[in-house]
């Protein structure tokens, strides 16, 4: 894999009593529990945290999705055409930072 963002797993911890007291962990960091991003309500971090699994699902459905249209047991219909995937193939490109 080519990434160039943080893999997972990625946690969200509170780390103080300011506004917004939750940072993103990466427990198997180089020097372990590495903060990846700090200063997050607690919502937002959770959502961080959970990026990295949301984006290899994604990816995940988007393959299966489009390998059952191919197959013809669903019918025959172009996938490649369909605005979900189009929608889901975007987002995935915006979260690897591709054009």
């Amino acid at each position: 894999m080519d990434a160039k963002h943080t893999l997972g797993p990625l946690v969200a911890r509170r780390i103080n009593d300011t506004a917004k007291p939750f940072a993103v962990i990466n427990p198997a960091g180089p020097v372990g529990d590495d903060i990846v991003a700090g200063y997050l309500n607690e919502a937002d971090a959770a959502l961080y945290a959970a990026a990295p699994e949301l984006l290899a699902q994604l990816k995940q459905m988007v393959e299966m999705y489009v390998d059952m249209a191919n197959s013809g047991d669903c019918g025959f219909w172009n996938p490649e055409e369909e605005p979900e995937i189009i929608a889901a193939r975007a987002a995935i490109a915006k979260a690897e930072a591709k054009p």
